[in-house]
């Protein structure tokens, strides 16, 4: 940020590379957001949780009956969030009225051999005034899990889990830039008045003290150096313009946001151009299409662990609705494999229209 001179000027206070690295730390350290906690708390973690909440929603669930109509967009919604940011979630699987329902686990602990089918979950669930805790086998559980460690797979991992490293450098730099930016901000003006006060009394320096801690897009009136100091009569001030003072991060706090934010992205299936304002169209639309493919992947875990909680094959696509607007695509792959030979309905099949 920008610092007062000794004779009232403004002076930029650079900080190199390593000591922005010690701050950062620092700042991590005070307030306690580290790793994972800092990332939860960052841009880029909700980027990626809204991109597969919005992706699983729009789902299409086949087949449609009593047994899957509790795989709604809004389940599915929740069900990518929870991926996203935990790497799983768990929902017991109930039957009321002839219905099936799905209700989630606050909390849960498992139990068990190495084979999950001995697993047994006990669930917290959670409402507005009652919590149950109840004890079920693996059977009445839908338990979706994006990836585990060998050791322990009884508990799910997010991409973030695995990229640790980088998950804490994303957030923990959102941290330290927050901080920057809730700093005082706003302009110190330099004034004739003296300020000055008789022996005994409070500092006369106090109230501007007091004036910059309260800024926020404010002005502070500052008295001149030589009036502070006591000098006699009041002297004219010698700054003709306001001094800015506040967050100011430095290019390379800012270009290392942009570059950590965007490799977190990327672990996540989203491309960085979801977030560049001038990325091209033609950019935009081919990162849309690779993330789709991404989704198409989680999707089939999320199936898989619905198929067994609902004793049913169930599918759940994607990329069903996204179809229509690659059309140009679709056809010129199909046109592509017919030119080579393929027969028409196995390029179709292929191609998957």
């Amino acid at each position: 940020m920008t610092e007062l001179g000794i004779a009232g000027g403004p002076v930029e206070a650079r900080e190199s590379y390593g000591d922005q690295v010690v701050r950062g730390l620092l700042a991590l350290a005070t307030t306690g957001k580290t790793g994972r906690s800092g990332w939860l708390a960052s841009a880029c973690s909700e980027i990626a949780a809204a991109a597969w909440s919005r992706a699983l929603s729009c789902a299409r669930v086949a087949p449609e009956g009593i047994r899957t109509a509790a795989l709604d967009a809004r389940l599915l919604a929740v069900v990518g969030r929870r991926l996203a940011r935990a790497g799983e979630g768990v929902w017991l699987v109930d039957v009321r009225g002839g219905r099936v329902e799905l209700v989630e686990a606050s909390y849960w602990t498992i139990t068990g051999g190495p084979r999950s089918s001995s697993w047994l979950y006990t669930l917290t669930l959670t409402g507005p005034t009652t919590t149950e805790t109840i004890t079920v086998d693996r059977a009445r559980v839908f338990h979706p899990r994006y990836a585990w460690y060998v050791n322990r797979p009884w508990l799910a991992c997010s991409p973030a889990d695995f990229a640790n490293a980088g998950a804490g450098v994303a957030g923990g730099l959102d941290v330290v830039l927050s901080r920057e930016i809730a700093e005082p901000h706003g302009y110190v003006w330099e004034t004739g008045d003296s300020g000055d006060a008789p022996d005994g009394e409070e500092d006369p320096n106090a109230g501007l003290r007091a004036d910059l801690a309260a800024l926020r897009g404010g002005t502070a009136l500052l008295p001149s150096l030589a009036n502070a100091l006591g000098a006699g009569r009041p002297n004219a001030p010698r700054q003709t313009e306001p001094i800015r003072i506040g967050a100011n991060p430095p290019d390379v706090l800012r270009w290392l946001a942009s570059e950590s934010g965007a490799r977190m992205l990327a672990v996540y299936g989203l491309h960085p151009s979801v977030v560049y304002p001038n990325a091209a169209g033609q950019v935009v639309r081919e990162a849309a299409r690779l993330f789709g493919v991404h989704m198409a992947a989680l999707a089939k875990l999320v199936s898989a662990a619905a198929s067994e909680a609902l004793d049913a094959e169930v599918t759940i696509d994607v990329m069903a609705d996204g179809r229509p607007n690659e059309i140009a695509t679709l056809s010129r792959a199909v046109s592509g494999l017919v030119s080579a030979g393929v027969p028409l309905a196995e390029a179709r099949s292929i191609v998957g229209v």
